[in-house]
């Protein structure tokens, strides 16, 4: 994830649009919460279930928590959902 954000190890590995399209936001306990809120505030079909931790979470769970990602990152201007994690990790922190 880091190494897109650096435009030297962007060209010399050709980490383009597509490669950023298929990366996830890492979640944990504080994207997790951002997304759940995201999900709340917009009224979005799914409801996140409650935060299981890292250990117990679901392929089914892990799924839903990137589609809700993709969403809130459009709705966010943000054109690939793993950029979510710069502003939902230990928000305000």
């Amino acid at each position: 994830m880091e190494a897109c954000n650096n435009v030297v190890l962007h060209r010399e590995y050709g980490l383009g649009i597509e490669f950023e399209k298929g990366l996830e936001v890492p979640v944990d306990l504080d994207v997790a919460r951002g997304l759940r809120s995201e999900a709340g505030k917009r009224n979005l079909k799914w409801t996140l279930a409650a935060w299981p931790g890292v250990v117990h979470l679901t392929r089914d769970q892990h799924a839903m928590y990137q589609d809700v990602a993709s969403i809130v990152a459009k709705l966010w201007g943000l054109p690939f959902r793993y950029q979510l994690d710069y502003f939902l990790w230990r928000p305000g922190r």
